[in-house]
């Protein structure tokens, strides 16, 4: 049979099969781009002809994008399994069921079950993927990332104008149909030639650049390491500061009155908003790649630090020179740039440190950090409403993407290098040892947890007085700031009780009590906070400590 099929164990895998191998992962993943990526060109069409509304239909968009994330985890054991094979082939009729179900829906439910089957489907093909490049290429894990999650970034952008031009010629109905069917078929058989390494195919480099464990976590392991939850953080920050930022590019771009102006570089012209927005898929798609590729090089933390102080500053700096139309389009493509290689350099270190066989389980679990970004983006409206513009968003975003980058040399650097050693993720000294005492954790985060139920008798939610604060040039009310300093400090003590005890997923609770504290509309249930902040002290004390 082909070497591309079967390979006897033990034989090495020669580098035509290795490079054909992520060939067809990339091909899958440019199949599955338009679900994401092209979804804006139907909703106008739709609302046409049913007029449910923009919102509404835009719903359907959300369910796929929750389905295609929050699942990979489920799906990644099943790829792990029984290979990406059968998984990512069956996932390609998933992805032609979806379009087809969209070109008949007349109901929104059916519009929503046409985007949950296609999200379930993509994010089988998305975490196959990437989880199949991930164990091909031990030696340039960063470089197959990108060069996979480039497809998924990029890859509507040779099917964009024909998708448009049957819109336009035939119906919205047609194009669904079609290349919905189109899609899924390729996806099947392509699907037919991936499959995973089997045992000593592909070698673990003897010198590799970037430091590899030499053991296989299993999830349940994973989740326990307070690096995951590290990692988990940092994607989770600099996919929301980035997120957060672009969305907020018209409104400067229409305040500034620079939306329209046209601007040329390298003999193309384009009206500022335009070209700002276009510029988002090549360069977001061709990051993926080049920062893998550099952090094969230099190393993964060393690349992050250098994209996402990058993506800070470019952030800082599109603030104060916005009403330029030249400058506004550049700093704009800084940001595109230095965002999207958050889905090659995070897969690629998570395998670094957890292993390849559970590669796509553990990476898909980590991936579920860009779901919680997408829904923290919403608390751009927030910081707009509580201080009366939209500076606010790029200060927060910018120190986002700059924490991020000194956690990366910082935290996550030591604490990958000492898990890999079987050692501790931190000495245990300082905070951490007096945190080890549970009675200590205890007090320190009662102490900080009072405020928050005394501050918004000052007003600190008030988003009258803080907006009224911004108007009068005194800023936002003071103790919004502190209110939000509180919560960001129980945050920090329950990650850091979490590495002590061994225990990194104790920080989810109080990030829950902060998003349901702070955020407008989600304190419909008054107690959630504080049974989020009573749980995390309870468990912070009563859980043993456990062995990394």
């Amino acid at each position: 049979m082909s070497v591309l099929t079967t390979t006897e164990a033990g034989a090495k895998a020669t580098d035509a099969t290795r490079w054909s191998q992520l060939i067809f992962g990339i091909i899958c993943m440019v199949m599955i781009a338009n679900l994401q990526y092209g979804w804006t060109l139907f909703v106008g069409p739709i609302d046409q002809k049913y007029h449910w509304g923009r919102a509404a239909i835009q719903v359907a968009f959300t369910i796929f994008v929750l389905t295609e994330t929050w699942l990979v985890p489920i799906e990644g054991y099943l790829i792990d399994k029984f290979g990406p094979r059968v998984m990512i082939c069956g996932s390609g009729v998933l992805v032609a069921i979806a379009w087809v179900v969209n070109s008949v829906a007349d109901s929104l439910f059916l519009l929503y079950v046409g985007a949950a089957i296609g999200g379930i489907g993509a994010g089988v093909i998305y975490g196959g993927s990437v989880g199949n490049a991930l164990k091909w290429f031990p030696d340039r894990r960063g470089l197959a990332a990108g060069l996979t999650a480039a497809g998924f970034g990029a890859g509507s952008a040779v099917t964009v104008v024909p998708i448009a031009n049957m819109i336009q010629s035939s119906g919205y109905e047609s194009a669904f149909l079609w290349f919905g069917l189109g899609q899924g078929i390729v996806v099947v058989i392509v699907a037919l030639f991936l499959r995973a390494p089997q045992a000593g195919e592909v070698a673990a480099p003897a010198a590799p650049a970037v430091q590899q464990t030499r053991r296989d976590y299993a999830p349940a392991e994973v989740i326990r390491t307070p690096v995951f939850w590290v990692m988990y953080a940092m994607f989770v920050m600099v996919g929301a500061g980035g997120l957060m930022a672009i969305a907020q590019l018209a409104p400067i771009a229409n305040d500034y009155k620079i939306a329209g102006i046209p601007v040329s570089i390298l003999g193309l012209t384009l009206p500022a908003l335009t070209f700002a927005l276009t510029i988002d898929r090549v360069l977001n798609g061709i990051c993926r790649p080049f920062f893998g590729w550099v952090s094969d090089q230099i190393g993964r933390e060393n690349t992050m630090f250098m994209a996402f102080f990058a993506e800070g500053v470019g952030i800082y700096a599109l603030l104060y020179f916005a009403d330029n139309p030249v400058l506004f389009v550049i700093l704009s493509g800084v940001v595109f740039f230095a965002w999207g290689e958050i889905y090659s350099l995070f897969p690629a270190t998570c395998t670094d440190l957890y292993g390849r066989t559970f590669a796509t389980t553990n990476y898909g679990m980590l991936y579920t950090a860009k779901g919680t970004a997408s829904l923290l983006v919403p608390l751009a409206n927030v910081l707009t409403t509580a201080t009366g513009s939209w500076h606010a968003v790029f200060y927060v975003a910018a120190i986002l993407n700059i924490v991020a980058s000194v956690m990366a040399l910082t935290l996550l650097k030591p604490m990958r290098t000492r898990t890999i050693a079987g050692l501790p993720p931190l000495p245990e000294t300082g905070v951490l040892k007096a945190l080890a005492n549970p009675v200590f954790f205890a007090v320190l985060y009662l102490a900080f947890m009072v405020p928050t139920y005394i501050l918004p008798w000052l007003g600190s939610n008030s988003a009258i007085l803080n907006s009224t604060g911004m108007a009068m040039g005194l800023g936002p009310n003071p103790g919004f700031w502190i209110h939000a300093a509180c919560l960001m400090v129980l945050i920090i003590l329950a990650f850091m009780r979490g590495i002590v005890i061994g225990h990194g997923w104790l920080v989810i609770l109080p990030v829950v009590a902060a998003v349901f504290d702070l955020v407008p509309g989600m304190n419909w249930v008054p107690m959630i906070p504080t049974l989020a902040h009573v749980v995390c002290v309870v468990l912070g004390v009563a859980l043993r400590p456990q062995k990394m």
